[in-house]
C-alpha cells in the first residue's frame, strides 16, 4: 500500500499543465480540499476521502486538480468496496479526458491491471487530537503531528488491528477550548493533547467527568492528572523529575547524603520531591540551599586556599550534590552561563571547580549534551526524559521516512522540533497497541511499560510517566551516553 501511495502521490505532485491544456485555470479551494482527501486517503480514511475528491470534480468548474480527484476518488471508492461505483468513475475519466495523463492508469484500472484489491472489513477505532495550531504553539503542534501521523500511517498500512481514524480539534491554547475539544472528541478510544499545562488542566478536568481518556504529552505540571482515573502525563512531572534523580543517586551512586542547590519557583519543585525521596529510602539531606537568585552562584567559591582545602565546608559532608535547571535558556546557561531567572550554570561550575574535592553533580535534561571541560571534573550524571541515538537502525529508518515524507532532515533540525516529531511517533505506536489490545486503554497503559525510540513509557506507579534515562559523559566529554 505504502509504494502504491508513493507512486500516486509521484503522479500527482507532477504539473498537470503536462497532462492537459496549458489554459486549465488553477483554483485554490479545490487545491484546498484535493489536499484534504489525499490526507484521509493516507490516514486510510477512504470514506471521507471519496467524499473529498468528489467536491473537487462535481463542484468546481474544471480545473487543475479535476481529473487527479476523479482517479483518487475511484481508488477511494475501491477501497471501500464500492466497486461498481469506482469503475464508474473510471469510464467517466476516460470518456471525458481521454488525454489526460491520468486516463492511462483508469483504463489499466477497468482492465484489471492496475486494480487494487477489496481489502477485507477492518474494524475502525478513533485516535482524538486536540492540539493548538495558532500563533507560536502551530510549529511545535506541526512536528508532533506529523510524527503522530506517521505512526497511523504505518500501523493502517498493515493488516492486522482495527483501521484508525485521527480526529482533529484546534485547541487554540485557551482553556475553553481545550474543553470544547475534549466534548467534541468524547467517543474517541484516545485523547492526545494538549501540549502545554494550561489547556492540559483544562482538557484533564473535562475528560475525567465524561469517563474519556486523555494522555497529555508534554504538560509537567502535577495537577493535570493528579487524583484522576483517565487522566495520564506522557512526559515526568516535575515532581517525577526529582524523585528520579533521587534513586539515580541511590542506585547508580550508592548515594546516601545529598547536599541540595535550587533557586525559587520550578527548579525548587524539582528539589523539595528530590529530598522527600531521599528522606523516604532512608537517605539524609546533608543541607538544602535555596538561592536567591541566578546571580548568587559565585557566592559558593571558597574564601581562602584553607576552605578549598577542606573542600566546600558543607559540600565535604555529602556523597553527591543535586542541582535541579529549570527556565526557558537554562541549556544555553549550562554552555555559557547566560543571564536570566534560570540557574547560572557557567557561574555555577566555575564556583565549584575551585575547590579541592567536590561531590558528584547529579543534574537534570537541561545539562543534556552541554559538557564543559570545567564541569567534566564534577563527574555530572542527570536523568533525561528523551534521548535518541542516532546510530540506532530504528532511529535511522525513522530519520530518513520522515525526510522523505516531510523534506525534513530530523538530524539537522532544532532539538524541539526533532524531539516533538519523535515523541509524537513514538506516543502514536503505543498509544495506537493500546487500542489494538481489546483491553481499555488506559489499564493497558498501566500495565505495559515501554522502551520507545528516543522516549520510555512507565504508568505502573500511577498516571505520570516514570520512565527517564540516565546520561553521562564519556570522559567528560559531550555527546553523552544515555541508558535506560
Amino acid at each position: 500500500r505504502s509504494l502504491l501511495i508513493l507512486f500516486l502521490l509521484t503522479l500527482l505532485v507532477a504539473p498537470l499543465a503536462q497532462a492537459q491544456v496549458p489554459t486549465v485555470p488553477r483554483d485554490a479551494e479545490a487545491e484546498m480540499i484535493f489536499d484534504q482527501a489525499i490526507r484521509a486517503f493516507e490516514s486510510g480514511d477512504y470514506g471521507m476521502a471519496a467524499r473529498r475528491f468528489r467536491l473537487v470534480y462535481t463542484q468546481y468548474p474544471l480545473n487543475q486538480k479535476t481529473t487527479a480527484a476523479t482517479l483518487m476518488g475511484a481508488r477511494s471508492l475501491m477501497r471501500e468496496g464500492q466497486t461498481a461505483q469506482a469503475q464508474a468513475l473510471l469510464r467517466d475519466l476516460v470518456d471525458s479526458y481521454p488525454t489526460s495523463r491520468y486516463a492511462g492508469e483508469a483504463r489499466r484500472m477497468l482492465s484489471g491491471d492496475g486494480a487494487l484489491p477489496t481489502p477485507a472489513r477492518r474494524e475502525r477505532a478513533t485516535l482524538g487530537i486536540a492540539l493548538p495550531l495558532r500563533g507560536d504553539a502551530g510549529p511545535p503542534t506541526q512536528s508532533f503531528f506529523n510524527g503522530l501521523r506517521m505512526a497511523v500511517d504505518e500501523h493502517n498500512a498493515q493488516t492486522r488491528g482495527p483501521l484508525i481514524e485521527m480526529a482533529f480539534r484546534d485547541t487554540r491554547s485557551e482553556a475553553s477550548a481545550a474543553r470544547s475539544a475534549v466534548r467534541d472528541l468524547a467517543s474517541a478510544a484516545v485523547i492526545v493533547g494538549p501540549l502545554f499545562s494550561d489547556a492540559a488542566r483544562a482538557a484533564a478536568l473535562e475528560a475525567e467527568s465524561r469517563g474519556v481518556t486523555l494522555v497529555a504529552p508534554l504538560a509537567t505540571d502535577s495537577d493535570v492528572s493528579a487524583g484522576r482515573r483517565n487522566v495520564f502525563q506522557a512526559n515526568p512531572t516535575l515532581e517525577m523529575r526529582g524523585r528520579a534523580a533521587a534513586r539515580l543517586a541511590r542506585a547508580a551512586l550508592r548515594a546516601r547524603r545529598l547536599g541540595i542547590v535550587t533557586a525559587p519557583g520550578v527548579s525548587e519543585e524539582m528539589a523539595e520531591a528530590f529530598s522527600d525521596e531521599v528522606r523516604r529510602e532512608d537517605g539524609t539531606v546533608t543541607f538544602y540551599q535555596v538561592l536567591p537568585s541566578a546571580r548568587s552562584w559565585g557566592d559558593l567559591a571558597p574564601d581562602d586556599d584553607a576552605a578549598a582545602q577542606n573542600g566546600a565546608g558543607v559540600f565535604a559532608d555529602s556523597d553527591a550534590l543535586y542541582l535541579p535547571v529549570a527556565g526557558g535558556d537554562a541549556g544555553q546557561q549550562v554552555a555559557a552561563g547566560g543571564a536570566g531567572e534560570a540557574f547560572d550554570l557557567n557561574a555555577a561550575v566555575g564556583a565549584l571547580s575551585q575547590f579541592n574535592e567536590v561531590p558528584t553533580v547529579i543534574g537534570n535534561a537541561e545539562w543534556h549534551n552541554r559538557a564543559t571541560a570545567a564541569s567534566a571534573r564534577l563527574g555530572v550524571v542527570y536523568t533525561n526524559d528523551f534521548f535518541l541515538d542516532e546510530s540506532s537502525r530504528d532511529a535511522q529508518r525513522f530519520l530518513s521516512a520522515f525526510r522523505q515524507r516531510y523534506d525534513t532532515d530530523l538530524s539537522r533540525a532544532a532539538f524541539i522540533e526533532q524531539r516533538l516529531a519523535v515523541t509524537g511517533y513514538s506516543l502514536g505506536l503505543y498509544l495506537i497497541d493500546a487500542i489494538s489490545s481489546g483491553r481499555p486503554v488506559g489499564t493497558f497503559l498501566r500495565e505495559t511499560p515501554r522502551d520507545a525510540l528516543g522516549v520510555r513509557f512507565d504508568f505502573r506507579g500511577g498516571n505520570v510517566n516514570s520512565a527517564l534515562f540516565t546520561c553521562r559523559y564519556p570522559n567528560g566529554q559531550a555527546p553523552a551516553v544515555c541508558t535506560p
